[in-house]
């Protein structure tokens, strides 16, 4: 069938290609076979998606986080490790807090969650390379499948509180499993400073050290 109407994003994963329309309605399109299936979401319609491997999640209109498809490692943040394929879910959020952007990783998710007018920055799911950057390593904090807070620390371990998050991106790891240990991410905060955590083997985190990986975001 025809491609109607305008598109405002787009997103990748495997052969299915996943388009947000301006109306806030998401439809995919398998490469192998060019019909556009639309994809239904409860509630408000979507005004950002974001897909990760076996897993999509999107901010509504009234900026809720939700998320769907695999979870084995809690990467869709509602509180559990089970599957949602066909269902979205809501991400679990704090009251009052609203979702400012979503960004999905291999096997984990960050975002930018805004309480009381701070930005704060988010990340849960699978943590094999320090990829959440909570200062915890992957045997301290395997995953965890709720939103938990980014932590900037000094030398001594103190976190620095005052760091408000602008954008943050989820990345991907290298090769097909996770005992890769590679995924990382990196985040600009509210004074333009960019930071970057997780794996470090090939200099992915940009900060010039030689550390296999961090547990914490390490200014670039």
């Amino acid at each position: 069938m025809p491609w109607a109407g305008k598109f405002v994003s787009v997103a990748m994963e495997g052969t299915k290609i996943y388009l947000l329309s301006e109306n806030g309605k998401l439809q995919s399109v398998d490469r192998n076979d060019p019909q556009l299936t639309l994809t239904e979401v409860p509630g408000n319609p979507l005004k950002s998606i974001s897909v990760g491997r076996d897993h999509i999640c999107g901010v509504t209109t009234q900026n809720r986080a939700i998320c769907k498809g695999k979870n084995s490692y809690g990467q869709l943040g509602n509180g559990s490790n089970t599957d949602s394929d066909n269902d979205w879910v809501p991400v679990k959020t704090p009251s009052g807090g609203s979702w400012v952007e979503i960004s999905t990783g291999d096997f984990f998710t960050c975002g930018v969650l805004k309480v009381d007018d701070v930005q704060k920055g988010m990340c849960w799911g699978n943590n094999s390379s320090g990829q959440l950057g909570v200062n915890a390593t992957a045997t301290a904090v395997p995953s965890v499948n709720t939103p938990t807070k980014i932590k900037v620390v000094n030398a001594k371990g103190e976190e620095n509180t005052a760091i408000q998050w602008i954008s943050l991106s989820a990345g991907s790891i290298i090769g097909d499993s996770v005992d890769t240990a590679n995924a990382g991410a990196c985040g600009l905060t509210s004074e333009n400073l960019l930071y970057c955590w997780g794996a470090n083997r090939q200099g992915q985190a940009g900060t010039g050290g030689t550390e296999a990986k961090y547990t914490s975001p390490q200014r670039v």
